[in-house]
Parts: structure tokens; C-alpha cells; sequence
């Protein structure tokens, strides 16, 4: 839902069918997710989400998934094929221990303050994926980013 404003922005940019098919996409995908918070909401008791804490878990998992993947394995259809098994493996990291490259935060505590200073500041080829932490706040976008 974050970025839903961004991606429609992107939308008026493009045209014919594209735009039609992927503003339907999008449309289908923001009523999932805001039926999906509203059940969650209505069975948790909760009004709101500001107490839910948000953590990578190493065996979540959707649900009719199948079995747990094989760790011999170098395909695990929980994540994209593309994705190396250190890369799985950091996905499936606490967020607490993962050193990141740069870290956002609004207040001054981290590297940066803004999104747009650590994109820019992420080198554009590098042999290893850059990590970049966004510290809990409010972000509001003023700038687009263009590849």
C-alpha cells in the first residue's frame, strides 16, 4: 500500500493497454491487501497496526505452500530463482543482526536522512548486494526515482 501512489504516478506516463491492465493489477492487489488488514484487524481485536512488530521469521511460510524446502537444495520456491541461498539466507536473518551499508533516519541517528540520498549514495554495479535500513518515521516523497 506504501507505494501504491508511486506506482500509479508511474502509470500516467504510460499508455494503451499496459496502463489499462496494470491499473486493473493494482487495483485488485490494494482491495486484496485492504481486506487482508481488515480481517487481521477484526480478529486480533486491534484498531490499528502501530503495536504489530515486524520481523523477518525463518520458516514463514504461506499457507498450502507444501513442505518445508529441502536445505540441499539450491531451489526453494519460497523465494525468486535469481535470489542466491546467501541471499535467501539474509532474507531469513533477525533484522536486528544484519549490518547495514546505509541506514535512513530522519533524525539524524543514521548515515542518511532521506531515501533519495541513500539510493544515490548505493553504488550503481556492485559485486554484492548493498542493504540499506529504513528506520521507522514518516517518508514523504518529493522526488521521483528514475533509473
Amino acid at each position: 500500500m506504501t507505494n501504491q501512489d508511486t506506482c500509479v504516478e508511474g502509470l500516467n506516463n504510460v499508455g494503451g493497454a499496459v496502463k489499462d491492465e496494470m491499473g486493473q493489477r493494482l487495483k485488485d492487489l490494494s482491495e486484496l491487501v485492504s481486506n487482508c488488514l481488515a480481517i487481521y484487524a477484526a480478529t486480533s481485536g486491534l484498531d490499528d497496526f502501530s503495536g504489530t512488530p515486524i520481523q523477518n521469521r525463518r520458516r514463514r511460510r504461506l499457507l498450502g505452500s507444501g513442505p518445508e524446502p529441502n536445505p540441499e537444495l539450491k531451489y526453494d520456491p519460497e523465494f525468486p530463482g535469481w535470489m542466491s541461498r546467501a541471499e535467501r539466507q539474509l532474507l531469513g536473518t533477525p533484522t536486528q543482526s544484519i549490518q547495514a551499508d546505509i541506514i535512513v533516519a530522519q533524525d539524524g541517528s543514521g548515515t542518511v536522512r532521506t531515501i533519495s540520498e541513500a539510493i544515490k549514495q548505493a553504488p550503481e554495479y556492485s559485486p554484492r548486494r548493498v542493504l540499506i535500513r529504513v528506520k521507522a518515521g514518516m517518508y514523504v516523497r518529493s522526488n521521483p526515482i528514475l533509473n
